[in-house]
Formats: C-alpha cells, structure tokens, sequence
C-alpha cells in the first residue's frame, strides 16, 4: 500500500483562486492523498466551494472553524491529519501536478525525513508546463539546512510550504497562533528534527503575489513578531548547543530591520523611529559579531545610510 500524503490547506477569503489550488491537488500525479480544507471562517463562499469539491472527491475533507489565523488552521490541519506525510499549501497558490509524486521519490530515494523544492512568484498570470530545464538534487545535514537560513536560498528554506515532512518531523511543534510571521517560528525547529534533509532545484511550488497580502502593508512592515521569532531562534540554538549559528541570527536580525525600516522611514512613519531605537539597543550588545561600515552607519545615520543604498542601486 502506497504511503498517504496529508495536504493541509488553511481556507480564509479566497473564493477567487480557490479553486485554482484544489484543482492543482486533486490531479496531482500521486493519488494516495488526504486533502483537508480548513476553513477558517470564510465571510465569502470559500466554504461552500470547499464543501462543492468535497462532495466530487473523496480524498478531500473538510473542516470549519472560527476564524483564528493562518497558524490556528495549519495547527487544525497537524491535528487531523492521518498521513505519513505531510504538505502545506496556501489557498491563493498553487502547485505541480508532480509535486507530491517527485518529493516523496527523493525523500524515499535518499532516505530523507524533509524534501524541499524550489518556487516562484507570480501575479495575475499563471505559469504553465514550465521547465527550467536540468534539475539538481542534494542531500543536507541537519546543520547544512540550518547554515542554508543565512544564505542565497535562506527564504527557500525558511518558507513551510515549499516542503514534504515526514510526520515525525513536525511531532509537537505547532504554528504560533496570532504571529504574523509563523515560519520563521517553526521551520528551523522542522529542520533540527530532521537527520538528513533533501533538496531539488526544480520548480514545484507557485506563490501568488497578492496585493492585499499582510506582506505588503506598514502594519506588517512595523510588526516585531520577526524579531521576537529571532530571539527564540537564538535561545533554542544555545540550547541545542550550535554557537556558529547565533552570530549570523544576530545578524539577520539586524539586517531584517534595515530592510523593513525602509519603507516605513521613506515615508516619515512614527514606526521608522521605534524599530531604529530596537536596532540601536541590539548592535551595542552585538556590534563584535556583525562587521562592516553598513551597520555602524546605519546606526548612526539611518537616512544616509539609505541615500547610499539608491545612490548605489543607481
């Protein structure tokens, strides 16, 4: 008998690419599959299409409840789920048709606990049959996985969605509930659980840029949840004894500041200040461990420091 895969899909408001994503899950090219829709309180019909695709496939299920963020409907998905793996995958995107059957291959291949693939942005166009021609696959240790948060492909690994867990990877661990950033909350708790991880270059996953997505206004760009997730991060790799870690944390979160701030410094928000004076308060305790001029002059001069930046981009 085939290993079931779990899908787990938190359903809020999104009557107009819903379908699009369940679409893309029911034809996947691996059958042995549990799709749970977890609608969380939908005020549009998101919940009747959800009942609508249940009643046409038997491998959906659907679940109701009241509203209470992306974190509390994956956390229900974890809960009811009955698969000895588990996808997560947000209902405004959509994935390829081969995505289950060619993580659980590789997982399976290399004898993996975590598969991840990588994706792309999209807007109101959909990308269709796309290849990007040959496609590498490596294997990770734990704390390659964990150096990769801090590198080219940081947000690729930091990101839930993008990867097949076997479920005694997420075990206890759960999403915080009301955290704007939950990923950076969990998926390195993922990865440490993980004895050996594996990574493909192909393109499986498609992320839709939404314009009303909570990315994109100041409320997000003013939230300290990140930095909150960061000293979490720092206090759990003290713990599990990994110091080559907690400098390049110290320094992702001085640098995930500097490009928050941005926008919010362009525009003259009361927010800029704040989030300089949080920056301010963290360099002095970690100034030995984050080198070069850029931090020291943002320090000082955050405006500057952002005239340089245009100036140079130009």
């Amino acid at each position: 008998m085939e290993d079931l895969i779990s899908i787990i899909v938190p359903v809020y408001n999104v009557e107009k690419y819903l379908k699009r994503c369940v679409e893309s899950l029911i034809n996947q090219t691996y059958r042995e599959l549990e799709i749970i829709l977890v609608d969380d309180g939908s005020k549009d019909d998101s919940g009747s299409i959800c009942e609508e695709y249940a009643r046409k496939d038997n491998r959906i299920r659907v679940i109701h409840q009241r509203n209470g963020g992306l974190s509390c409907a994956r956390n229900t998905g974890i809960e009811n789920a009955t698969g000895e793996y588990l996808l997560f995958v947000d209902s405004d995107d959509y994935i390829s048709l081969k995505m289950c059957e060619t993580l659980l291959n590789i997982i399976r291949q290399e004898e993996a606990d975590i598969a991840i693939c990588r994706y792309r942005r999209f807007g109101q166009e959909r990308f269709e049959g796309v290849s990007d021609g040959e496609h590498s696959v490596r294997t990770l240790t734990t704390m390659e996985a964990l150096e990769a948060l801090y590198g080219p492909d940081g947000e690729v690994f930091t990101v839930s969605w993008n990867k097949l867990y076997r479920r005694r990877v997420i075990g206890e661990i759960r999403f915080p509930v009301g955290k704007i950033n939950e990923d950076e909350h969990t998926t390195y708790r993922f990865l440490t659980a993980a004895r050996k991880i594996v990574f493909t270059s192909e393109v499986l996953y498609y992320y839709f840029r939404n314009s009303a997505s909570i990315t994109t206004d100041g409320k997000y760009l003013a939230s300290t949840d990140i930095y909150e997730a960061l000293d979490e991060r720092l206090t759990f790799f003290k713990n599990h004894g990994f110091p080559q870690l907690e400098a390049k944390t110290q320094r992702q979160y001085l640098d995930r500041i500097i490009i928050r701030n941005k926008g919010l410094y362009e525009a003259g928000a009361e927010d800029a200040k704040g989030l300089h004076i949080r920056y301010k308060k963290r360099f002095k305790q970690v100034k030995g461990m984050v080198p070069g001029m850029g931090y020291r002059l943002y320090y000082f001069a955050p405006g500057l420091y952002y005239g340089l930046l245009k100036w140079k981009q130009r």
